[in-house]
């Protein structure tokens, strides 16, 4: 399923509005034009629009038991959000804020992280009250058994210890044999942090043998300042912030 859409209510003398749930779904029209689909079941309500991959919603009538469900890899996302009334969730935040039970309102304690990242890891959005499911992940709500999330999934990773020796092989000799012309090199940190487990810090222990690392974070005045002296805390080296004229993600 391209989109969906849901609502659940918790007071189970409510019925789901045909209207408000017909709304949400047809702001994803543009995910899946090969078909359509509404369902309404007294306070239980599902969309659809169809044409492909898979994140999909599963109501459980006998055990009053909602499920969600996404992808291995994250492919087709999906966003749920839980208000004091009604559990509610959709492909896009946008179909979530049309339902109409979400006042949009920005989630600053994401921000210090996508400046730094360019994106947010976690569960949050930048949507107050939205949150994200991961993928390999499902997540289970019933009135008895509140939320439970659970991942089915895991990256196959193999023999990590010997790629990483391996690897840390080819950037010895690489950058030995590129200080011998230049004793400074640009090098993004994020190549670590993004490889197997561990690498980053017997990397950045690696590189301090050619001489003082320097750590360089782009943004915007004191916001930048904050994120420099917060990365020199965790990291044995020298941070600096670099301003500009407009909000840049932090550069390693």
């Amino acid at each position: 399923m391209c989109g969906i859409v849901g609502i659940v209510k918790l007071n189970r003398r409510d019925t789901v509005e045909e209207a408000r749930l017909k709304r949400m779904r047809d702001v994803l029209r543009h995910r899946g034009p090969d078909g359509e689909g509404l369902w309404i079941e007294g306070p239980v309500g599902l969309g659809m629009r169809l044409q492909g991959m898979f994140a999909f919603a599963l109501w459980d009538r006998k055990q009053r038991r909602l499920l969600l469900a996404r992808d291995r890899l994250g492919i087709k996302p999906l966003y749920f959000a839980w208000t004091d009334h009604e559990r509610v969730f959709a492909s896009e935040i946008k179909a979530i804020v049309a339902g109409g039970s979400l006042r949009p309102a920005l989630n600053q304690s994401i921000v210090p992280e996508f400046l730094a990242l360019a994106y947010v890891a976690g569960e949050e959005t930048f949507f107050r009250g939205v949150q994200k499911l991961l993928p390999g992940r499902t997540l289970s709500w019933s009135c008895a058994g509140g939320p439970r999330q659970r991942r089915y999934w895991r990256l196959p990773v193999g023999d990590q210890q010997r790629r990483a020796t391996n690897r840390l092989t080819m950037i010895h000799r690489s950058l030995r044999a590129a200080i011998e012309t230049d004793r400074t090199i640009p090098i993004l940190t994020h190549w670590f942090e993004s490889s197997v487990p561990g690498l980053y810090s017997v990397g950045l222990t690696s590189l301090r043998a050619f001489g003082p690392l320097y750590r360089f974070v782009a943004g915007c005045g004191a916001a930048a300042q904050r994120v420099a002296s917060a990365i020199a805390r965790g990291w044995r080296g020298r941070s600096r912030a670099v301003s500009s004229g407009m909000p840049m993600a932090a550069g390693s």
